[in-house]
């Protein structure tokens, strides 16, 4: 398993891809929650992404100073937490929808829903929140039943279905696919952030030889049940390498997560 160092760079709301180390990205001046990497990827993105803006952006003028300070907050919060944990949830990914067996049409046809909580003893970005459960959805049933009941726009949630801004992405041909997130928080986890990652269609022999402990724990208790336990050490380098050792060394792979 490779680790992150917390420090994960944010990528493009367009393109996905990393920023480039040491240019500044460019931010949505409105709403500010949006990043790109070049004027390319913004114009290119606007038509999408201008309607959650506009309605961001006028719900935040709305607010009282106290409250506008405490959305920002919040939403820095978990876009934090994301960047953090993106590498390896994308490691992750291809196991917790069974990659394997499944083959590379299950991540179009799948997304992976996580439910959070704040966690009081945090100590850095990787430990601001800890999952209370997670599910697989359908693709369709996660777009058409449970979007709409968080309030997502029609251009948001097509976007999410396809897996990209572009209308004309199309993962037959690509190299790459994505695995969709939605990571629901606050009260009553009416809150959801979405993340969009890219993915290769295929585990290469090394990975799937390093990755098989945690691939047959998450068979067997459960995919949310071996993360929790992933997401707990918040990255600590004691925490990581006593996980490690669990997942490497357990003759039965299933112990780790009792």
């Amino acid at each position: 398993m490779s680790r992150s160092n917390g420090l994960a760079p944010k990528v493009c709301d367009a393109c996905f891809k990393d920023f480039t180390p040491g240019v500044k990205p460019k931010k949505c001046s409105a709403c500010g929650n949006a990043f790109y990497c070049s004027k390319e990827c913004q114009k290119h993105a606007w038509k999408v992404h201008r309607i959650p803006c506009k309605r961001q952006s006028e719900a935040v003028r709305n607010l009282d100073e106290d409250e506008r300070k405490g959305y920002r907050a919040v939403a820095k919060v978990i876009t934090k937490w994301g960047d953090a944990w993106k590498f390896i949830f994308m490691g992750l990914a291809p196991y917790i929808l069974n990659l394997p067996e499944k083959g590379p049409k299950v991540l179009q046809d799948n997304c992976i829903v996580m439910y959070l909580e704040r966690r009081p003893d945090a100590f850095n970005d990787a430990t601001a929140y800890q999952l209370h459960h997670g599910k697989v959805f359908q693709i369709d049933e996660w777009c058409d039943k449970e979007m709409p009941k968080l309030e997502f726009d029609k251009e948001g949630i097509e976007m999410f279905r396809r897996g990209s801004p572009s209308p004309d992405f199309d993962p037959a041909t690509t190299e790459y696919t994505c695995a969709r997130f939605a990571f629901c928080h606050g009260p009553g986890f009416q809150y959801c952030r979405l993340s969009i990652l890219p993915i290769g269609k295929e585990v290469d022999k090394d990975t799937e030889k390093e990755m098989r402990p945690m691939y047959t724990a998450m068979k067997t208790s459960g995919w949310d049940v071996v993360l929790k336990r992933v997401i707990d050490t918040g990255m600590d380098p004691d925490r990581w390498d006593a996980l490690e050792d669990d997942f490497g060394d357990a003759e039965d792979a299933s112990c780790i997560v009792c």
